[in-house]
């Protein structure tokens, strides 16, 4: 994980770092329970692997459904 400090006095930043942050708090840590920084590294890729997994599934759904709404109105419209 990379970290990225924001500018000072950037509220609208830190908000969005903060829900991030809390969402990441309910979604894993307080799920998870770890027996060694090997073990969190591991349960921590394989979340962030189910995140992009799940996002990059939205992408595509959104991307079908933009497709077939352009293809029917084109249908329509001509």
């Amino acid at each position: 994980m990379v970290y990225h400090p924001i500018r000072p006095a950037t509220p609208r930043h830190n908000g969005k770092v903060e829900r991030s942050h809390r969402e990441d708090q309910k979604r894993f840590y307080d799920k998870a329970a770890f027996y060694s920084l090997e073990d969190a590294s591991s349960q921590i890729e394989k979340y962030l692997i189910n995140q992009i997994t799940d996002l990059l599934d939205l992408l595509v759904i959104y991307h079908l459904f933009r497709v077939s709404y352009q293809y029917a109105h084109c249908v329509i419209h001509h």
